[in-house]
């Protein structure tokens, strides 16, 4: 379900300068010029998330408490938002 909400994100955004990661992690470590960007996930758990960034702006952090199945339905529509696309579901 988690490679599924990637994959549908993909095909919305269409673009080829987005990196698309799945991790398992309690922390995030986002490494850039202007210094590091540490995101503390809290304690691992079955939570599902992703983490929406690029340069100059803020990052959101989605969380998906229903699991992968509301990953599918939250991502693209979020991702279409903080990207400015229209995607299918937003």
């Amino acid at each position: 379900m988690v490679e599924s909400a990637l994959q549908d994100t993909k095909l919305c955004l269409r673009q080829s300068n987005i990196s698309y990661k799945t991790v398992f992690a309690d922390r995030v470590i986002v490494r850039s010029r202007s210094g590091d960007e540490t995101f503390e996930l809290g304690t691992p758990s079955d939570l599902v998330g992703a983490l929406l960034l690029r340069p100059g702006e803020n990052a959101r952090i989605l969380f998906a408490g229903g699991g992968p199945e509301a990953m599918s339905r939250l991502l693209v529509p979020a991702a279409g938002e903080y990207f400015g696309k229209e995607c299918p579901g937003s």
